[in-house]
């Protein structure tokens, strides 16, 4: 199977970005993985929009709701990831756990998975089906701006500490 990496986001350190170039750079000159960099909302619609899976092999010990998998999701990118902290809470849906498993931070097992949805169109079709109403359905700004407003307004009748 042919396949290209895009890794997108900004280095925690120029050491690690140094480090990744010197380990992957025969797949960086063949064109098999591309550093996209930073990406800005624009560029963030346009390599979604590109992109088949979103694969998130976090094993991050505070992990919350990684904005970057919402946005996959709301895009209809069929994520690949870790059981890590509130992963779990954020998927939800019929047969998420083909998605988020513990041993997905095993690159073989990634690729299986990958490997696995690749052949059965229809199992990925309904998964990438799933994201998409999951994230319309209690992601949308109706919710979560309730939600906000209800933290802010008992936020400000409770006096904070100084």
């Amino acid at each position: 199977m042919s396949a290209r990496l895009t890794c997108a986001g900004a280095w925690l350190g120029e050491s690690d970005r140094r480090q990744f170039e010197t380990d992957f750079a025969p797949e960086i000159e063949a064109g098999d993985i591309y550093l996209a960099g930073f990406a800005d909302e624009r560029a963030k619609i346009r390599l979604l929009s590109q992109a088949h899976f979103f694969i998130l092999p976090t094993a991050y010990p505070l992990e919350g709701q990684p904005l970057g998998l919402v946005e996959a999701m709301a895009q209809g990118v069929v994520p690949i990831t870790t059981t890590q902290g509130a992963i779990v809470d954020l998927l939800g849906f019929d047969q998420w756990e083909v998605l988020a498993r513990a041993e997905h931070r095993d690159p073989t097992e990634i690729a299986s998975t990958v490997d696995q949805l690749t052949k059965d169109r229809e199992a990925y079709e309904v998964l990438s089906r799933r994201c998409l109403e999951h994230t319309r359905k209690l992601l949308n700004d109706e919710r979560c701006l309730g939600a906000v407003l209800e933290t802010l307004h008992s936020a400000c009748q409770t006096p904070l500490d100084t």
